[in-house]
């Protein structure tokens, strides 16, 4: 009887344990189609973010984090090393901002 007894606060708390961090939402992404007027890229590439800010590009089955780095990889692959990379990595920064805030909102609306 004293095993039992000593037993059920240790499986309690082994559920509220399990329950706290078994049951954490994971975060919803949202995404939308990238392709800039500048060059013309075969494909569109997908701009996709999450609700803990965490977002990143996929171009032809290549995922590009959401760095200066990674945004330029993308857009040689899209438009060749000839592309005006400024003003297209502005239309993409723009459109991932705005689609981070959407990510947000949608995060709010649950």
């Amino acid at each position: 009887m004293k095993h039992k007894i000593l037993l059920l606060p240790l499986i309690l708390f082994g559920l509220f344990i399990a329950v706290q961090y078994g049951c954490e939402p994971t975060p919803e992404e949202s995404c939308e189609s990238f392709n800039p007027p500048q060059c013309s890229a075969p494909d569109d590439a997908t701009i996709c973010c999450d609700t803990e800010e965490d977002c990143y590009y996929t171009y032809q089955g290549t995922k590009y984090p959401d760095t200066d780095p990674g945004m330029e990889d993308l857009i040689t692959a899209m438009c060749g090393t000839s592309a005006n990379m400024q003003s297209i990595k502005i239309l993409l920064s723009e459109q991932t901002k705005n689609l981070l805030i959407e990510a947000r909102s949608c995060s709010k609306c649950d």
